[in-house]
């Protein structure tokens, strides 16, 4: 045995004894582990329960439910976390006004443009993938975006033209839907589910032929989700996580198929109503699209 030999070997000595001696109890430590019983238990999660959500209807997408929409958003998070839950309840505003009244108000909510004051909001201090300034309570964010309606005009083309509509838009403003159902008025405005009844209507042979012209380059039906000032921060998470869920690529795009605008803007738009695509393109184009929630609550209930 060379010298530099004999020199390792004495210098392995103290690592051999102390594998000899820390040998056994690692071994029974790891051989008492249960493995699969450690695979199969899921993660433990900061806060178990449920987390209530209120779904306030100010609009309906041009076919389907965006309530049906979000509840599949709360599904795709309550599978990542053991013992979450989430309670999405679409109700109507006069619903939502008369729980309030009896003192109750959910976690979080997703709710029309205008609908509550910010002080009944939480701050929120996540980066979202959508312009969120029409959410900004002064100069904190309260309330994110996450997809929007539109108006339009429903025209009857043997009493009126769409040049006379687009020089005048405003004789439509005063007409009622029910009115023009009627064929009492040549025009009338309407939103995206109320051109989709009455296209449906159509096509069963149920009314009269008509056409839809888009023409505003704003809109108010815009859909907002907020979190409750007095929520429980344990589940602050989960519901960011939630909100984070209904702004993704995926979730966006299935906007369209209901006929809204999703307001991640990564998203390509495609409809099968050209009139959806038209008027989303009109509201796209300006820069203020959108008017702030805050502020219409001002102007409501002020």
């Amino acid at each position: 045995m060379t010298r530099f030999q004999r020199i390792i070997s004495f210098a392995l000595i103290p690592a051999i004894l102390l594998l000899l001696v820390y040998l056994p109890k690692f071994t029974d430590a790891m051989l008492g582990r249960d493995y699969y019983r450690e695979w199969m238990e899921p993660k433990s999660e900061d806060f178990e329960g449920v987390i209530t959500v209120w779904h306030v209807v100010g609009f309906k997408p041009y076919l389907g439910s965006l309530g049906s929409w979000l509840s599949e958003r709360a599904r795709s998070v309550e599978k990542k976390h053991f013992g979450v839950y989430f309670e999405v309840d679409s109700i109507t505003v006069d619903e939502a006004a008369a729980r309030i009244s009896n003192g109750k108000f959910p976690d979080a909510l997703s709710f029309p443009s205008g609908w509550c004051s910010g002080g009944e909001l939480a701050v929120l201090e996540g980066e979202y993938d959508v312009d969120v300034s029409s959410g900004m309570d002064m100069a904190v964010l309260r309330a994110v975006p996450y997809c929007a309606s539109c108006s339009v005009i429903l025209y009857y083309p043997s009493k009126i033209t769409a040049s006379e509509l687009s020089e005048d838009p405003g004789m439509a403003q005063d007409n009622s839907l029910e009115d023009f159902k009627k064929g009492k008025v040549s025009c009338c405005l309407a939103d995206a589910r109320d051109s989709g009844d009455l296209q449906r209507a159509l096509i069963a042979g149920k009314a009269e032929y008509f056409e839809v012209l888009p023409f505003l380059n704003e809109t108010d039906l815009v859909q907002y989700l907020g979190t409750s000032a007095d929520c429980e921060p344990a589940k602050l998470p989960y519901i960011n996580e939630l909100f984070n869920a209904a702004l993704s690529e995926k979730a966006q795009s299935q906007l369209c198929s209901i006929g809204l605008m999703p307001l991640n803007e990564r998203v390509e738009r495609k409809y099968e109503q050209a009139f959806l695509g038209e008027a989303y393109g009109l509201i796209d184009q300006s820069m203020y699209k959108f008017p702030n929630t805050f502020d219409e609550w001002h102007r409501n209930c002020g």
